[in-house]
């Protein structure tokens, strides 16, 4: 479901409290004057654009425990804020009227943002081309009004009276379809929906919202949907959108928010090692020292067989995941190419395609960040349950021998990558063999989207494989030592 929000109307309150929604970062005076207690003197400096650009601090939307739900009945929980607001920045873009179709057509990007704790509210930094936004720099110059409007999507709302999940308003239940905003007697309350899973994905500068909102009041709408809109002024906020233009642009990743959590933790970690082996300015300190130096030392050297690869493909998928996964254990890239294709490990080490693909895995997650991962496939690598994998037949003791020596080569390093460790890891460590990467000319175009087509499906088996460690998903984390584990494993190869 897709939803659009204009702060300075859907939430009044909020702008009697910040005074105005818009301010125009451009000199140093305005550092001053525009800073908060979450977006800070430092962090305005520290983002300061070229002079191509102009920047703003923007209030995006409040906390529903201090604001209350929108004029459309949304309510946006303050635990939902602090934990996607981040959104804006890896999803979002800063469009004009909602032309969110094509990102190369934003006037703009998300360059910061944050939560404001002390405010109740989500705060961002907004960078404006000064040629592609030339009416909004002008208007910000001249200190007229700019109204935004954001839009996320929810994968359901929630209502507060009844707990319905509803993917889209049609499949509202009676509290919300006929008296939503309305107190309700007999459970003593006002019904809303509920958006604790939010994905925010375009910040819009758009006309007048209230001479908008009163238009599609008007003219927008079906007479049922008018009916069933009974609060004055109350447009469903899906509804809303799509009389607005909004559309889903390519949101990529998961539709799955936990598998797109992990995603994100990861691919965040997979900048960082990145900028650790390009040289980048980071700290030296104990992390960088582990990614640096011990890395590509934690994990067995010893090859794995083709007499064990075959036993691994002769169970049932859903058992070998299971199994790997109770036991920690990881298949390095070429093994898990091998079990995939049916190639033998021999066949694997010499094909100038997964050569290519060894080379590329450095950004396995970045990738799949840039990709429309279907359900069906994000699903391909989950373990089975344990009653089905005690339950398989072709789990024979042979089979069983032979898993167990292969798990033993792809488990996991246990503790936390302390500097002691790190030095034993270091001075002991043998060098490692490794699968030497082929050129971009030694391959075609399309066998290199092959190639990144086993680096997706690797990386998807790794979500799989962390997403089944994570019984609880409600307090779901994954430590540094996994995250580094997971990001410098693909540098290996």
């Amino acid at each position: 479901m897709i939803k659009v929000h204009h702060p300075e109307i859907d939430q009044e309150e909020l702008l009697k409290a910040a005074g105005k929604i818009v301010t125009l970062v451009e000199k140093e005076h305005h550092i001053k004057q525009a800073s908060s207690s979450a977006v800070t003197e430092n962090l305005l400096r520290d983002n300061m654009p070229d002079d191509d650009h102009f920047m703003v601090h923007l209030i995006a939307m409040g906390d529903g425990e201090n604001y209350g739900q929108n004029r459309n009945g949304d309510y946006w929980p303050k635990e939902a804020n602090q934990k996607y607001h981040d959104t804006f920045v890896t999803k979002g873009h800063f469009f004009r009227e909602h032309n969110n179709r094509d990102p190369k057509e934003a006037l703009g990007i998300v360059k910061a943002s944050a939560h404001n704790d002390e405010m109740s509210r989500i705060e961002l930094v907004i960078h404006g081309d000064k040629k592609k936004a030339e009416e909004e720099y002008e208007l910000a110059k001249e200190g007229k009004a700019l109204s935004f409007s954001m839009s996320a999507r929810v994968p359901y709302d929630v209502c507060n009276v009844c707990g319905n999940k509803a993917t889209k308003s049609a499949n509202y239940c009676e509290h919300l379809k006929g008296r939503m905003n309305q107190y309700v007697p007999e459970f003593q309350k006002f019904a809303y929906a509920i958006n604790d899973k939010p994905t925010f994905f375009d910040i819009s500068r758009v006309a007048n919202p209230a001479d908008r909102i009163a238009h599609y009041l008007e003219y927008g709408f079906s007479d049922d949907l008018k009916k069933a809109a009974s609060a004055p002024g109350l447009i469903f906020s899906d509804e809303l959108a799509a009389a607005e233009g909004v559309c889903l642009p390519n949101v990529a990743g998961f539709s799955d928010r936990f598998r797109q959590d992990i995603l994100e933790k990861l691919a965040a970690e997979e900048s960082y090692v990145e900028s650790v082996f390009t040289g980048a300015d980071v700290p030296k300190d104990e992390k960088y020292n582990f990614v640096k130096y011990a890395s590509e030392n934690i994990f067995n050297n010893e090859e794995i067989s083709d007499e064990e690869i075959t036993a691994m493909r002769k169970l049932e998928p859903g058992t070998l995941f299971r199994k790997l996964a109770s036991a920690r254990a990881i298949m390095p890239f070429p093994a898990f190419v091998s079990y995939v294709t049916g190639k033998s490990m021999s066949e694997v080490t010499n094909d100038p395609i997964i050569k290519y693909a060894c080379g590329c895995t450095g950004d396995t997650f970045r990738g799949l960040m840039d990709s429309n991962i279907p359900d069906d496939l994000s699903k391909m690598f989950d373990p089975s349950s344990m009653f089905m994998c005690n339950s398989d037949l072709t789990a024979t003791d042979d089979i069983e021998q032979l898993m167990n020596k292969a798990t033993q080569k792809f488990k996991q390093p246990d503790g936390n990558p302390g500097l002691t460790k790190i030095i034993k890891i270091t001075i002991s460590a043998t060098p490692k063999n490794s699968t030497k990467s082929a050129s971009n000319n030694d391959i075609s175009d399309s066998e290199k989207l092959y190639a990144r087509s086993l680096i997706d499906s690797y990386g998807i088996y790794k979500i799989a494989y962390i997403r089944s460690l994570c019984d609880d998903k409600r307090n779901f984390s994954i430590d540094d030592k996994d995250k580094l584990i997971l990001t410098c494993h693909n540098r290996l190869f």
